[in-house]
């Protein structure tokens, strides 16, 4: 049998036990707690990039995405006010060309820089110090993309890779990689004419655990939500949850497609007890306003509804309760955000 058969075998075999769960294969989000998330908009009429990932601490709030010829931007974690742009983007030692994720270091930042696959690190105030060699990837033994990483503070590393032909995705999936070397890669493939609906199932977003031990993704569109253990270097799917499953009118119109399916996963934020991720559930709607939280076993914890859209979240540093966000409107209004969630990881 041929690599690629035993990989679409695989992935039949993930439809038929969600598929098990019910004759739809689908689950509900019924959760035991439904609250309002409370929003307090920080700063006033903020220029700010489109932010691809967030991360706070004791006093700032710290965002990746392009602005003014920079990648990383500072605000005051209490007002908002912008504090200072970092990292230029450029080919030099101590740019970057293109990030999507924040890692933190003991004494600073590892930054992977996707267009040049180099692994960077930073100290706490972005002053470069060296490239990372020992946090450098591995070579594959599959032509792919290694298209963004996380790196734990256990060490261990999650990379999203995928691959393109023509413009078309064949196929996406995860490596975990740590000291004894990587896990085999879990691919999710991309053909329309033998799998169906399933090769809309793409830009997934993950996260790692900080003890290093699991690993969350999940979808959009079609709102998938896969659980796996990572023991050792290997990643081991534990289970895979379908809310809503794409309605397709013309497959060959990918654009329809996602018009048609406004559901989605938006951001995703792990604890070692918690999942917490924010989905548009309403294909009218423009964006997502409800914070989710699930434990390890995909069990629906609780959920917080709020009156905006929800792009990016971090986890407060200090209270268990508050998040940090990256939040808009219908009419595209952009603001750094402190929302209240009571009870958020109780």
């Amino acid at each position: 049998m041929t690599t690629h058969k035993i990989l679409l075998s695989a992935i039949l075999l993930l439809l038929t036990s969600c598929n098990a769960k019910d004759n739809k294969g689908v689950e509900t989000l019924e959760f035991p707690f439904v609250g309002n998330a409370e929003i307090s908009i920080l700063g006033d009429d903020l220029i700010l990039p489109l932010i691809t990932d967030l991360s706070v601490n004791d006093t700032v709030i710290i965002a990746t995405g392009s602005l003014d010829n920079y990648w990383v931007h500072t605000y005051d974690k209490n007002s908002g006010d912008p504090i200072a742009n970092h990292i230029s983007k450029g080919q030099g030692p101590s740019d970057i060309l293109g990030c999507t994720y924040l890692s933190k270091a003991k004494d600073g930042w590892k930054i992977y820089d996707y267009m040049s696959r180099k692994v960077k690190l930073y100290d706490k105030d972005f002053a470069f110090i060296r490239m990372s060699d020992k946090d450098s990837l591995p070579s594959l033994s599959i032509d792919c993309n290694l298209t963004a990483l996380q790196i734990l503070p256990s060490g261990k590393k999650i990379c999203y890779i995928d691959k393109y032909e023509n413009e078309n995705l064949i196929f996406d999936g995860f490596i975990v990689a740590d000291s004894a070397g990587y896990s085999k890669p879990f691919l999710n493939l991309h053909d329309e004419d033998q799998i169906g609906p399933l090769g809309y199932y793409m830009q997934y977003k993950f996260a790692g655990s900080p003890d290093g031990k699991k690993l969350a993704a999940v979808s959009s569109p079609g709102c998938y939500l896969k659980l796996f253990d990572t023991d050792g270097n290997n990643l081991i799917l534990k289970s895979s949850h379908c809310y809503y499953p794409l309605t397709i009118k013309n497959p060959e119109d990918a654009a329809l497609v996602y018009e048609d399916n406004k559901r989605s996963f938006t951001s995703l934020a792990v604890t070692d007890t918690r999942i917490i991720a924010c989905m548009d559930e309403d294909p009218d709607n423009y964006g997502p306003t409800d914070i989710l939280v699930w434990d390890w076993e995909g069990n629906p914890v609780c959920r917080y509804k709020s009156d905006k859209i929800i792009v990016k979240f971090a986890l407060s540093p200090d209270n268990p309760d508050d998040l940090y966000a990256f939040v808009t409107d219908p009419e595209r209004n952009y603001s750094l955000a402190k929302i209240k969630c009571r009870g958020l990881l109780n």
